[in-house]
């Protein structure tokens, strides 16, 4: 059973894991559990998964009517959730975020079920912490999380689960369906899949400035709200743009860019990373406990990435950002390897060993494996 919804953020390490455990052992049976307000329902039941939506509200600050309205419909989801391990039975309950995962790791452990919880952000969730304490293993990305969690010997540093796969062959592909030319240097612009407002107009403002310039292109995915703003903004520019409100394969433009500007959500981060892209990161400035600008911190520390504040982002600045880089190969390449450093590509192969040793279906060579994982000993590992 895996809980997790609302955002990408969430569905995308709850997919990947469960597609891992399907290609493991097709016999493997799967229960997705989400909310019906978030993108559930066109992603798990696109991938023809079994998805069970419950109406779910966030617990907001305070104690008011809202959060008597949240902490019912909680209640009443974790019924359900009751009702339905007895009728599935899961050896073993994932949960990757969202509203969901809260009563639906409280059913798990009231019930006696393992407990796996996957956290993507440097400085986890509230909701993450306090759930740990019922967890059988906590799987993290950064190494920077540990001090949240007051039980180490529960952590496993096993990165964030992507479904980033660049095909070789189809870059030629993508620059057709694009328009993009081969000669050009690719920026591709992010801002999540609802896009970022303040990126979106400092990419207006910054266009100018490259009026006529025939080494770079711009490809940028502005969401729903700011499409035709930018759209109208780029007819005049004289810069070579590719204006999308969403991107649906986004690997394809991954395995044909130079450069990423984005918002600095964990999933960004980790497929930034597996393919290996020097960014800059623009975190968003009202995420819980400001965890964006310590997801860019922990890439920009180590040379993988330029950290923009959001407070400071212009079309100068961008401008002057992006012409440095371009112009320094020698160092876009330094941050690329850096940003690949920091990858995990077999996270999701990581955490479905753990859900089948915990659940009693794992291989015998997985049974005898060392947790070789662990977050001090991965650390002494990269530090050899």
């Amino acid at each position: 059973m895996i809980a997790g919804g609302g955002t990408g953020g969430h569905i995308v390490p709850a997919l990947s894991v469960g597609e891992a455990l399907k290609q493991r052992n097709g016999q493997t049976e799967l229960l997705f559990l989400g909310s019906d307000r978030g993108l559930e329902r066109e992603t798990i039941g696109k991938a023809g998964h079994r998805l069970e939506e419950f109406p779910l509200r966030g617990l907001p600050r305070g104690f008011n009517l809202d959060s008597l309205r949240a902490a019912m419909s909680m209640w009443s989801a974790y019924r359900r959730m009751k009702k339905l391990m007895t009728e599935f039975r899961p050896d073993v309950v994932l949960g990757t975020g969202g509203f969901v995962t809260v009563p639906a790791a409280l059913a798990a452990a009231s019930s006696r079920v393992p407990l796996v919880l996957q956290e993507q952000n440097s400085i986890p969730g509230r909701a993450n912490r306090f759930l740990s304490r019922f967890a059988s293993e906590v799987h993290i990305h950064f190494t920077e999380s540990r001090r949240y969690f007051k039980d180490r010997a529960k952590l496993r540093l096993s990165g964030n689960p992507v479904r980033i796969r660049i095909p070789e062959g189809r870059a030629h592909r993508t620059m057709q369906k694009y328009r993009l030319y081969s000669e050009r240097r690719t920026v591709l612009f992010l801002g999540g899949s609802q896009g970022a407002h303040s990126i979106n107009m400092a990419f207006k403002e910054m266009l100018p400035r490259f009026r006529n310039d025939r080494t770079v292109q711009f490809v940028i995915q502005t969401g729903k709200n700011d499409y035709r703003s930018v759209l109208d903004g780029v007819k005049d520019s004289g810069a070579r743009v590719v204006v999308k409100s969403y991107i649906d394969q986004i690997e394809d433009l991954y395995g044909v860019s130079d450069l990423v500007v984005a918002r600095a959500g964990a999933m960004t981060l980790s497929e930034i990373s597996a393919c290996g892209l020097p960014s800059i990161l623009v975190p968003y400035p009202f995420a819980m406990d400001d965890h964006q600008t310590a997801n860019a911190k922990a890439l920009a520390e180590k040379g993988a990435a330029v950290l923009l504040p959001d407070h400071e982002i212009t079309g100068e600045r961008l401008a002057t950002e992006i012409r440095e880089l371009l112009a320094d190969p020698s160092r876009l390449k330094e941050m690329g390897m850096y940003s690949f450093a920091l990858s995990r590509p077999d996270a999701a192969r990581r955490i479905a060993e753990a859900i089948e040793r915990l659940g009693g279906g794992a291989p015998e060579a997985v049974l005898n494996a060392p947790e070789h994982y662990d977050v001090e000993e991965t650390e002494t590992e990269a530090g050899d």
